[in-house]
């Protein structure tokens, strides 16, 4: 869409990801929620409430409410400060914003990726596909995000602060192939729950393990979780369900900048309910498991997004005893 608030749309939709928090939001703002179309999509909702509110003048009545649930949001800003909105900001950041090191500030993508081959043998994107059939959307009572299977017995993993105590397991529901076909077609859908009896987590480390009713992965597989020797400028996809809607991945631009045995941060792009999303190398081997993203400026002058993933080594240590 060749419109001037495509990247807001993108980044509202992320944000209030259905129709009872952009009511809400609406509300808020002294706006009657009665007058806009709000029964599609979440993105299609914002595309449509935006295009009403342009040509109303009250798109910064709204945003005013938006700045303060994100007062760090640069797309928000730039709107608000009637700047030009730039292509790098097509996301926005969920969770924990990371804390960025000197080294990652003069991290230099262009003069790495000059050396590297990006060449992929034609199997990556087959395997890529059966990869994607574990990964799932997690609808919560006040959230969504993204989990993938783990094991044969229908283990799932997705986040802490997506699914942070047993309380709420009855409440959520899980999608398997909530996506579109090569048509753009949307695909049959799989709702599914969760046992009540199998839930551990971790908050320092932001990893939840839950069990899914039922016998999923004799149609949807799972992912096996691996040691593997992650190192900085190595690329990496994600698949994901961003701001809840349709599964899809991220490509292009994708590299390691920072590593430890805790953490890992990556160039590419997220939005709130990618949280929960398996991160993978080229080989398809799953590195980390997404949780946080932020903006922070680079050396020449720009801002670049920056998101992270706890480093799977430290989850398969967590979790071993566990599954």
């Amino acid at each position: 869409m060749n419109w001037k608030y495509s990247e807001l749309a993108k980044t509202l939709s992320g944000l209030y990801y259905n129709q009872l928090k952009i009511v809400q939001l609406l509300i808020r703002a002294s706006l009657a929620p009665g007058d806009y179309d709000l029964n599609e999509s979440a993105y299609i909702s914002i595309v449509l409430l935006l295009k009403k509110l342009d040509d109303q003048g009250l798109i910064k009545t709204l945003l005013t409410e938006v700045i303060k649930d994100y007062p760090k949001n640069d797309i928000i800003l730039d709107v608000l400060e009637d700047k030009p909105i730039q292509n790098w900001h097509a996301s926005v950041y969920a969770g924990v914003e990371p804390q960025i090191n000197a080294e990652e500030r003069d991290f230099n993508y262009e003069a790495l990726t000059q050396n590297l081959s990006t060449l992929l043998p034609i199997s990556f994107l087959a395997k890529g596909l059966i990869m994607a059939k574990s990964v799932v959307r997690i609808v919560t009572a006040d959230k969504m995000g993204t989990g993938f299977l783990i094991t044969a017995s229908n283990i799932l993993l997705t986040n802490n602060h997506v699914i942070p105590s047993a309380k709420s397991l009855s409440e959520i529901d899980i999608y398997f192939n909530y996506q579109k076909d090569i048509n753009e077609r949307t695909e049959p859908v799989e709702k599914m729950k969760l046992d009540h009896n199998f839930f551990h987590t971790s908050v320092a480390d932001d990893w939840t393990i839950v069990k899914l009713s039922g016998n999923p992965i004799g149609s949807y597989g799972y992912i096996d979780l691996l040691s593997v020797d992650i190192r900085k400028n190595d690329f990496v996809n994600i698949i994901q369900h961003p701001g809840g809607e349709y599964k899809q991945i991220s490509l292009y631009h994708n590299m390691v900048s920072y590593t430890d045995d805790s953490r890992i941060r990556y160039l590419t792009d997220t939005l709130p309910g990618s949280s929960g999303s398996p991160v993978f190398n080229s080989k398809w081997e799953v590195v980390a498991l997404h949780n946080s993203g932020g903006y922070f400026p680079i050396r020449d002058g720009s801002k670049i997004l920056c998101n992270q993933g706890i480093n799977i080594n430290r989850v398969i240590d967590g979790i071993k005893d566990l599954i």
